[in-house]
């Protein structure tokens, strides 16, 4: 019990009985939490040492740590070795703890018998390192967790130990060094998937998870003595993977892992200490062809260290910047069979483009541009497209093809999001290319990717509204429709208008490749994304149910943010009223996912262009008119019993934001219009 005197337990009568305990199999587990709770109380760091020794000198308790390392998770034991492997963590905490004790009596002036308890403690403390590494080095993830507390703990006590901090790999301590390369490897082992491992289950999770812990084991190491770390990782793991991973003596999981290792290396960049050492591991990632190792966990890995260390491929290892783009478009990037590897390699490359977008290193990438949209293309088209299975409400499958899609050999597919990244890429590279001028640029833009929506798009239109017309049709000749093609033509209607609303995210990705050095008017290209616009609205006057006609507002709101923020106000200012009142007409009560919508766009339009004479002309005259219904839809949406109280929260949260922002702007005249809404705001308040 918590209340009970220590001294009352820890005497020789009850410890003696307790050890005692520890041989027999139905009280050793319970003894093993019994321990652990008594060594967690406080009492006299001498005395709790002592009994630490004690019990390790059990005679049972030496046996079970030599047998620790055999133990299988199905095993009967192994309830019981977790338990001893979580006591064991706890007698090497509480060891450290009474070690900071004795050294800050020191410190302090303390007699000479602290000076010796502390030398006590530390050789108790080096004693356990052999047995850590027992439990660490455990095969089963969830044993070796139980002292991975302790294992960091003992790098502190390294790092406090040794010589000098000036962190030369010549002035550390032989055995530290020792203890530092028993450590790496250990941490280099648990990183290794097993060589029976269930890809793609709970197992994979579970494993991750694992990582992490070695990962934070790892990071100690490398603050312990960053130049030795890098020396013993570069010498003894990395170079002789790149060299030798074609033998038959390295499996995936060498090679994963060696890969791993390198990528937890510029964590941080300070732990790079040699430069020109690294920057040749690098250009041996790129040149030993590893990559094309063929398992997705490899490429993934390849990827995953292109992009961690872009900032070297931008500068001194430029001259790799080909072999990197093959990569990325043949079958270990783009081709590959695995979809999720593709959709990983689409966000990849689209942080990489960006990155050498803005380095000077982008005269070599734009070099290969024609190269890489030819190789891309195919990724361009809408019928290639994948869609996610909430658009599927029979599918069993995480994405299906659409109805009208037509796929010709052996044409891959991606996703949604992955072919709107594909779209930027473009975008980026066609827009940003100094070898092409603004003509080329605006051809380029338009035919390769305008036109080719534009034209999905009308077909789409025509289509959707031809079903439209004839359910309502139907609808008004009988009264009583027949419900499985009433639940077939809105499915249709649905998947159709999830592929509208696909085209105008498009349209509005593209937009990201200009900037304030690259406008869109300096490519003149403003009448695209106006007429764009102008067609997009043409949805918004069909009949929707509110799932369809929620997704194509939300599409077309994100299509004008990007609008805003790339035209100039004289070309976007003017449609500002006519775009507000088609995505969010004042006739119908505006819902709560709606006005949340819309006060962001708000936010945008007056934060921009509130010291417009454009904006006192057509906008605030507008946002007069609308200010009385968009503040009765908030508080009808308030008062509505079928609106959570969370969502509740927010709106008024919202409520709040849109006023202050109205007067922290100056624009107050929309206040002079209130009338009515005067009570409903009273009631709020």
């Amino acid at each position: 019990m918590a209340w009970i005197n220590i001294n009352l337990i820890t005497n020789d009568c009850v410890m003696t009985n307790l050890f005692q305990l520890f041989s027999k199999i139905e009280f050793r587990t319970a003894v093993c939490n019994c321990f652990n709770g008594i060594l967690h109380k406080g009492m006299d760091p001498l005395a709790k040492v002592q009994l630490i020794e004690q019990f390790m000198k059990v005679e049972v308790m030496q046996e079970k740590f030599a047998q620790i390392n055999s133990i299988q998770e199905n095993d009967s034991d192994y309830e019981f070795y977790t338990s001893l492997a979580k006591l064991f963590n706890t007698i090497g905490i509480e060891l450290i703890e009474c070690l900071k004790k004795a050294k800050s009596k020191i410190v302090s002036g303390g007699p000479e018998e602290a000076v010796q308890f502390y030398n006590y403690v530390n050789s108790s403390i080096e004693s356990k390192f052999a047995i850590l590494c027992q439990i660490l080095s455990h095969k089963n993830f969830f044993i070796s967790n139980q002292v991975q507390p302790f294992a960091r703990e003992y790098i502190q006590c390294l790092k406090n130990n040794r010589v000098s901090k000036s962190m030369n790999v010549t002035e550390m301590n032989p055995k530290t060094q020792q203890e530092m390369v028993i450590l790496l490897n250990i941490v280099i082992s648990q990183c290794k998937y097993p060589s029976v491992f269930n890809f793609g289950s709970s197992e994979e999770v579970e494993f991750e998870e694992h990582r992490k812990a070695c990962k934070i084991l790892f990071d100690n190491l490398i603050l312990l003595n960053t130049p030795f770390c890098n020396q013993f990782l570069t010498t003894n793991l990395i170079e002789p993977l790149f060299n030798n991973w074609q033998t038959e003596s390295y499996t995936f999981s060498d090679i994963e892992v060696g890969l791993y290792i390198l990528y937890l290396m510029g964590e941080n960049s300070s732990m790079i200490t040699d430069v020109k050492k690294f920057e040749k591991l690098l250009e041996l990632l790129v040149t030993s062809s590893i990559s094309a190792y063929p398992n997705p966990y490899v490429q993934m890995m390849y990827f995953e260290l292109i992009l961690r260390y872009d900032k070297y491929f931008t500068q001194s290892l430029s001259h790799l910047v080909p072999q990197v783009i093959v990569s990325f478009m043949d079958e270990r990037g783009f081709k590959n069979p695995s979809l999720k590897m593709r959709s990983r390699v689409s966000q990849l490359f689209n942080k990489l483009v960006k990155t050498h977008v803005k380095s000077r290193s982008f005269e070599k990438l734009q070099t290969y541009a024609e190269d890489i949209i030819k190789r891309l293309q195919n990724f361009l088209c809408i019928d290639a497209v994948l869609r996610p299975m909430k658009y599927n409400r029979a599918g069993s499958s995480k994405y299906q093809t659409s109805p009208h899609t037509v796929i010709e050999g052996n044409q891959l597919q991606i996703t949604e999001e992955d072919q709107l990244l594909i779209y930027e890429i473009i975008s980026l590279l066609i827009v940003c290319n100094q070898s092409y001028d603004s003509a080329k640029k605006l051809f380029y833009l338009k035919s390769l990717m305008i036109d080719p929506v534009w034209a999905k798009f009308d077909e789409l239109l025509n289509l959707v509204t031809n079903l439209t017309q004839a359910i309502d049709s139907s609808k008004k000749n009988k009264d009583n429709l027949p419900n499985d093609y009433n639940e077939s033509e809105i499915e249709q209607i649905e998947s159709i208008i999830f592929q509208i609303a696909h085209l105008i995210s498009i349209v509005a990705r593209t937009s990201k490749a200009f900037s304030n050095v690259q406008t869109i008017q300096s490519l003149n290209a403003q009448s695209l994304y106006l007429e764009s616009f102008n067609r997009f609205a043409k949805t918004l006057r069909l009949s929707l149910n509110e799932t369809c006609l929620y997704a194509i507002q939300s599409s077309i709101r994100q299509l004008l943010h990007r609008l805003i923020v790339c035209l100039d106000e004289s070309d976007i200012v003017p449609i500002l009223p006519f775009a507000i009142q088609n995505i969010f007409p004042s006739e119908c009560n505006l819902n709560s996912k709606t006005i949340q919508e819309l006060i962001p766009l708000i936010v945008q339009i007056v934060s921009k262009f509130k010291h417009s004479w454009m904006f006192q002309r057509d906008l605030l005259p507008f946002f007069k008119d609308m200010f009385v219904p968009f503040i009765s839809s908030i508080f009808n949406q308030i008062s509505n019993v079928n609106v959570t109280e969370e969502d509740k929260q927010i709106l008024k949260k919202s409520y709040y934001t849109f006023l202050s922002l109205l007067a922290t702007n100056g624009v107050t005249e929309v206040f002079t219009n209130l009338g009515e809404c005067k009570i409903k705001i009273s009631q709020l308040l």
